[in-house]
């Protein structure tokens, strides 16, 4: 077997498929090949579902990113089985061409609270927002700043508020009563914080 494509280098994102193609001399019409997608690390992703030998020379295969660790030196790796489900792999095929895997920045939106409105410092404030991805690591946190901008203080979510790759939407309660400072330190938004959005 020979994987013809990719042969170059290649630059994705999580969000990112592309195409994985490879001949098969002589044709075979029994058996089945399975597609991985290995890190330079040595970290196996499998691109299901099989695929069935059909008589044919020359297969494809799409490679869905989703999920994988941002990284560089991927590679695509092709095995055949002639007797299917029984691990019996006795032909491999590693793709010349390697390729990375970039991070793409969510984006969020805050959709409560939406306009003007008046808290006592004793209430409480439901703040929901979306995401454009699932989020399956990392954490939100939440801010309150003052009109003037010159007020920011950080509430801390509920531990429900990290990236769970659960639904889109997410929801924490702000308490009022702790806002009635400055927080020291923190004249805006600290830098480590990828993406921000402001209701």
């Amino acid at each position: 077997m020979e994987i013809t494509l990719p042969f170059t280098v290649g630059a994705f994102t999580w969000s990112d498929t592309f195409q994985v193609t490879w001949t098969a001399d002589p044709s075979l019409n029994h058996g089945q090949f399975a597609v991985w997608v290995r890190s330079s690390q040595g970290d196996w992703y499998w691109m299901s579902p099989l695929i069935a030998a059909t008589g044919k020379t020359q297969y494809s295969h799409t490679i869905n990113l989703a999920g994988l660790p941002a990284g560089t030196g991927y590679q695509v790796i092709v095995a055949y089985e002639p007797i299917a489900n029984t691990s019996l792999w006795v032909s491999w095929a590693t793709s010349s061409g390697v390729f990375s895997v970039e991070t793409v920045v969510p984006e969020i939106t805050i959709s409560a609270p939406a306009g003007t409105a008046s808290y006592l410092q004793t209430e409480q404030v439901t703040v929901n927002w979306t995401t454009d991805q699932d989020l399956t690591t990392g954490e939100f946190a939440l801010w309150v700043r003052s009109a003037d901008g010159a007020g920011l203080v950080r509430h801390h979510p509920d531990p429900g508020c990290r990236g769970s790759g659960q639904p889109l939407h997410h929801q924490s309660t702000s308490d009022r009563g702790a806002v009635g400072s400055r927080l020291p330190g923190h004249p805006g938004l600290p830098v480590p914080w990828s993406m921000q959005a402001t209701s």
